[in-house]
């Protein structure tokens, strides 16, 4: 997310993005998460 992923089209966000901002949006994406049994 910090620098992008090269080759992949995703964009840098380091510059936009705080690093709490990074890892608040790391921990919402984590909760999409589906728990298996």
């Amino acid at each position: 997310i910090l620098r992008g992923g090269m080759g992949t089209g995703m964009p840098m966000w380091g510059s936009i993005f705080t690093d709490q901002q990074i890892w608040d949006l790391i921990a919402y994406i984590y909760s999409f998460q589906f728990e298996y049994h």
